[in-house]
């Protein structure tokens, strides 16, 4: 039996509260209202890409969440850039020291 390839796919949840599921790899892409409307969406794309000859790959998904998955409201996007910029200087003033 062909061994399947693992693929990683990236759940996203948008400023509009809506979700997709996608793959750097391929070009099936899922949406929905939920997490888990959005990856049963992408699992049909992939069996649709498959039906139509697009895909003749056998393919496992490791399915992981984007931060943005776990905000309950606008204030949480800012709070999470806030997060990465202090993560983001942090790391830079980090490299300055080393180098000087």
């Amino acid at each position: 039996m062909k061994e399947k390839k693992n693929i990683t796919a990236i759940v996203e949840r948008s400023v509009d509260d809506l979700y997709s599921v996608f793959t750097d790899d391929y070009g099936f892409i899922g949406y929905g209202d939920t997490a888990q409307e959005a990856i049963d969406d992408f699992y049909l794309a992939y069996n649709e890409f498959k039906e139509e000859g697009w895909c003749n790959e056998d393919l496992s998904f490791n399915i992981i969440y984007d931060a943005s998955c776990f905000k309950k409201s606008q204030e949480d996007f800012a709070f999470l850039d806030k997060i990465q910029s202090i993560v983001s200087n942090t790391l830079n003033s980090n490299k300055q020291i080393v180098t000087q």
